[in-house]
């Protein structure tokens, strides 16, 4: 018996960069249009990379400090 794990991606995902749409596609694909790698692409997803990107995104419209490399993520 196959593990969950093992399952290939067949869910299809949009990407975005900020306002900007890059495409859609499963992870793989993704990752590829993104120039990213697949880990990547799947934290990308999880909500705490949400969280961290909108972060990033209100400190860069406040003007405020640079963010620490720990504060950034994906594309």
């Amino acid at each position: 018996m196959k593990k969950a794990g093992n399952r290939p991606d067949r869910n299809i995902y949009a990407a975005y960069r900020g306002e900007e749409y890059i495409g859609e596609g499963t992870l793989d694909e993704i990752a590829a249009l993104a120039g990213v790698s697949r880990r990547t692409a799947q934290w990308c997803k999880c909500p705490v990379a949400v969280r961290r990107m909108e972060a990033r995104e209100k400190k860069w419209r406040e003007g405020g400090r640079r963010m620490t490399s720990r504060d950034r993520c994906c594309w």
